[in-house]
């Protein structure tokens, strides 16, 4: 009988895991920061401001933890913290929510297109992704899977 509610309680957990990173539960969009970037004078093509979507990975979680971006945009992760941060997709621990993204594909020909870091970003460094499919993508720290954002691509 005890073994039985091991099993019940464990499946509980597990469903609940996967509600909770695949569903939309902020509603708050940041504005991605506009920088400005100079401007050559000998051309006239390249423009005058350029949109830099970076989140930040703290030692208490991402910074933005929500964004909303357009079809086609990058974001920039940044480690900030003093532990290693390894941005992906959720869930946890199989990175497979975002479209074709899973761990297994980490150390494969496959690793540049999936949205997972596939590895710890030391203090200082980034890894980018570009999101090519419209929707809501929750995303964790592998490392620290209590910290976790949202990506939304319009």
């Amino acid at each position: 009988m005890k073994n039985i509610i091991v099993i019940v309680i464990g499946i509980v957990i597990i469903l609940g895991g996967i509600w909770y990173f695949t569903s939309n539960k902020s509603k708050e969009a940041i504005v991605p920061v506009e920088t400005t970037v100079p401007v050559p004078e000998s051309s006239g093509n390249v423009p005058e401001t350029q949109v830099q979507n970076v989140i930040s990975a703290t030692d208490s979680g991402f910074s933005p933890s929500s964004i909303t971006i357009k079809k086609g945009e990058t974001i920039t992760f940044m480690s900030e913290s003093l532990q290693p941060a390894w941005p992906a997709s959720a869930i946890h621990p199989t990175h497979t929510v975002y479209p074709g993204s899973s761990i297994a594909k980490c150390g494969t020909t496959e690793e540049n297109g999936i949205f997972d870091s596939c590895k710890g970003l030391l203090k200082g460094e980034t890894w980018s992704f570009q999101f090519d499919i419209p929707g809501t993508w929750k995303y964790h720290d592998h490392l620290n899977p209590s910290q976790y954002g949202t990506i939304i691509v319009e």
